[in-house]
């Protein structure tokens, strides 16, 4: 495994950010992307397939909107601020399940944790591998990293 940048950043113990500045931005795009269709839509009076699509699109935005987080690990511990939320800072003990999938450039992470004993929260982290980001680690990658160089 290649170590890159963010994971030479974790060695040193300095604050790694997991998630792509411009997730806060992706959340935003899809929104007026949802509007646009929505005007089309509806201006044409279009019926069947098209609502559907219309429906599916507006309810992965409201998912995004809802969930999409900026991440930042700092030793022991994540701070998760989530769009119009404060933000959350949790130890990695508290994590239940992390689960990625890449979409062309773009990687989509899950998490869930616990906020408490009573309370269960989740987080979408965004990361993009594209040529004009660069290569970004995910948050079960560094995490996995950290836990090698931990034994």
């Amino acid at each position: 495994m290649t170590t890159s940048m963010l994971m030479r950043d974790l060695e040193k113990g300095r604050p790694v950010k997991v998630s792509s500045d411009f997730s806060f931005f992706g959340a935003f795009f899809s929104l007026a992307i949802v509007i646009l269709f929505s005007m089309v839509i509806f201006h044409n009076k279009v019926a069947g397939l098209p609502i559907v699509i219309y429906i599916a699109l507006l309810g992965l935005c409201i998912f995004q909107f809802a969930y999409v987080s900026k991440v930042i690990l700092e030793g022991d511990k994540l701070i998760i601020k989530k769009l119009f939320r404060k933000s959350e800072v949790i130890n990695l003990s508290q994590i239940v399940n992390i689960s990625t999938f890449k979409l062309k450039s773009t990687k989509y992470t899950f998490l869930k944790y616990n906020i408490d004993e009573y309370k269960e929260s989740k987080a979408l982290i965004l990361n993009s591998n594209s040529v004009l980001f660069g290569k970004q680690d995910t948050l079960k990658d560094l995490l996995e990293y950290s836990k090698s160089k931990q034994k």
